[in-house]
This record gives structure tokens, sequence and C-alpha cells, in this order.
């Protein structure tokens, strides 16, 4: 059997982890709120995500797309019109973290995509959770 010294450590460690970790976040929320992210935080949370590869290909269909009217698997595509650094260099600036919290609603037009916008607003969201700090970074705490 448990024995009463066990019971009362465990009582006492499931009354006092959630409050503690409600304050953590609290303070998270207030601290992001009020100063952001660095960009440079927000371009290694894009690449850590799973989805990132889809995201990436989004943004270059959607520069294809607009500058030089290429719509991706229908037009054939002319490698002497494009300019590869330039399309690299916008790329890059999109998910640099460049635009704060708006990164990912910013990058292209969500419902253009195969995926549309149920499944872009779901990462949004989790973005958002994430730069405003409404969870506890775990894996900060190595």
């Amino acid at each position: 059997m448990l024995s009463t010294k066990f019971l009362t450590i465990l009582l006492f460690i499931l009354l006092i982890i959630p409050p503690v970790l409600y304050m953590i976040q609290k303070n998270n929320m207030a601290y992001f709120s009020e100063n952001g992210r660095d960009p440079i935080e927000i371009e290694l949370w894009l690449k850590r995500r799973i989805w990132f590869k889809r995201f990436r290909n989004r943004i270059l269909d959607e520069i294809l797309a607009e500058k030089y009217g290429l719509v991706k698997d229908e037009d054939e595509i002319d490698r002497d019109k494009i300019d590869f650094d330039e399309l690299i260099k916008e790329v890059d600036e999109r998910i640099s973290g460049k635009y704060d919290k708006n990164t990912i609603s910013n990058a292209f037009c969500w419902m253009n995509t195969p995926e549309g916008t149920k499944y872009w607003g779901n990462k949004e969201y989790k973005f958002l959770r994430w730069y405003y700090g409404q969870y506890v970074d775990f894996h900060l705490f190595k």
C-alpha cells in the first residue's frame, strides 16, 4: 500500500504545479505581448515545424504567380525569365520573421492553396500561441 507520506507529497505536488505553471504562462504572455519575439526566434520556430517545407513552397508558388504569371504544374517555366536570386531573396524575407506576428498570415494567400484557409489558420493559431507565450516551452529548461 502507498504510504501516507507519499500520498501527502503527491497531493502537495498536484496542488502546487498548476498555479506555478499558470504564473509562468501569465508572465510569458505579459512579456511577449509587450516585447514580441525576435525575427530569428520566429524563423527558427518556423524551420522546426514539420510543415515548413510546404509553407516555403506555397510562398514560392505565390511569388511565381504574382511576378511571373506562372501557375505551378500548368505553365511551362521559362527559366530565362526568372531572376532566381531575387526569388530566393523574397522567399527568405517572408520566412525571416521580419513581419513579426504577421509572418504566417502575410506570407501568401491561404485560400489559393490546396490546403486551404482552415489548414493555414490552424498553423497561424499555433504560431500566435507560441508568439505570445501561452504555453510553457519545456524544451528551454534543459
